[in-house]
Formats: structure tokens, C-alpha cells, sequence
């Protein structure tokens, strides 16, 4: 991977060599530029797509704690056919 050529992201330069050598070039040749901040749009989809995966994690754990089965009652957890967690909004007493 560091081995493929790539493209200095300056408009105005037409530099192309490895990563090492395109670090070396622009620490040389343009020390003052640095990176583009990320997209607003595309931080928020990254951070909706973690939280996707840490709730299926989730999930997955605590269906594996209990066995796998499809309970619901006084607990106030129950596993649903689709996979998703629902927790009841009733207080135990």
C-alpha cells in the first residue's frame, strides 16, 4: 500500500511518488497547507454507522447472555423476530 503512487493534493503541483516520498515533499514544499477538514455530512453518517454497529454489538451480546431465546416479561427485555432490542418503558416492582 505505501508502495503505490499517489498524487500531491495541491491543485497547482503535479508531484507523484509513494506515500513516504509524498510526506517528504510536502513537509518540504508546502509546509503552511494542511489538510481539508472532513465533510459535516459524511462525520455525521461515520458516527450513525458506529453507533449502527456498537448497537448491533450490543445486541448480539446480551441475545448470546440469554441463550438466544425470545423472552419478554417481567424482566422488562424483550428480543423482537427482527433482532432489535426493545426495552419495555413499564417499571419493575
Amino acid at each position: 500500500m505505501n508502495s503505490k503512487h499517489r498524487s500531491c493534493s495541491c491543485e497547482t503541483c503535479e508531484f507523484s511518488g509513494t506515500y513516504s516520498d509524498l510526506r517528504k515533499h510536502a513537509r518540504l514544499q508546502h509546509p503552511g497547507v494542511r489538510p481539508s477538514e472532513a465533510d459535516a455530512e459524511r462525520q455525521r453518517s461515520w458516527r450513525r454507522l458506529e453507533r449502527q454497529r456498537d448497537l448491533g454489538d450490543l445486541i448480539s451480546t446480551l441475545q448470546s447472555s440469554f441463550g438466544g431465546e425470545e423472552r419478554s416479561g417481567d424482566d422488562g427485555i424483550l428480543f423482537d423476530d427482527g433482532g432489535w432490542l426493545s426495552v419495555l418503558s413499564h417499571p419493575c416492582v
